[in-house]
């Protein structure tokens, strides 16, 4: 949040928080969401922010007035949600052809489309993270890794869960693994970079996509890496699972949400 804030310091009042009013707020967030063509959903959740900090304020007795309920109203509703079609899918993972170009790239886009994981969940998989159970394979899913820290921090949700994969898909991981110059290392991360202790970052990942995307004539606006979760989600419910199946495989907290 505050790196997002930080792209429109300049556009901040030189104002003492304690002289602040409702007007120079609303005037920010309208300055914020022109320069940054941002959404009604996105300025919402900047808006949100703010009233956080004028409600600690407020509590703490820095100001005397609590300006929150004459801020802008935004809608929290995001854009539509884009999910690939099955012909999309066929085209993304042609057995014949590597389309990423790059191993690496190419089993994550799977496991994001397999799984319903989130970028950062996977790009911090560990050699020990991959479980074989008489029953199957199945990932460890309990951290995320934030590439600006460069370090591991708990899940979006807070949650730990293993989540199945097929026996093709592990089998896949593992002689990947194979190939990982750390492999002897647990601690080592599968999708590993040249650098022992950090694997390959999300701006990595998320550049491939776009060009591999591009190259396949694969584009709609708001179809974006993050599709594969939602993509995920519409299967399963095209298939029938209930909506408490949605919610633990989907690892959400609300089935709002999904």
């Amino acid at each position: 949040m505050l790196s997002s804030f930080k792209k429109y310091e300049a556009l901040f009042p030189n104002t003492l928080l304690t002289e602040i009013d409702a007007e120079d707020i609303n005037s920010l967030l309208g300055s914020i969401k022109d320069t940054g063509n941002l959404t009604e959903s996105t300025m919402s959740v900047l808006k949100t922010a703010i009233s956080e900090v004028l409600i600690f304020a407020y509590n703490n007795h820095l100001i005397n007035y609590l300006l929150t309920g004459e801020l802008t109203k935004f809608s929290n509703v995001g854009r539509e949600k884009e999910i690939f079609t099955a012909a999309e899918l066929n085209t993304i993972f042609n057995k014949q052809k590597n389309v990423f170009k790059n191993e690496h790239y190419l089993l994550i886009n799977k496991l994001l489309l397999k799984t319903g994981c989130r970028v950062g969940e996977l790009l911090a998989l560990q050699i020990k993270d991959i479980q074989k159970a008489v029953e199957g394979y199945s990932l460890f899913i309990g951290k995320s890794y934030n590439a600006k820290s460069r370090r591991l921090k708990t899940t979006k949700t807070n949650r730990e869960d293993f989540v199945p994969i097929s026996n093709e898909m592990g089998e896949e991981l593992l002689r990947f693994i194979e190939t990982n110059p750390y492999k002897n290392a647990k601690e080592s991360f599968i999708f590993y970079s040249k650098h022992k202790d950090f694997p390959i970052t999300y701006a990595q990942v998320y550049e491939n996509f776009n060009r591999t995307m591009k190259d396949l004539g694969i584009y709609r606006k708001a179809l974006t890496i993050h599709s594969y979760r939602h993509t995920f989600s519409s299967i399963l419910q095209d298939q029938g699972f209930s909506d408490m199946d949605l919610l633990y495989l989907t690892r959400h907290k609300d089935i709002k949400q999904v």
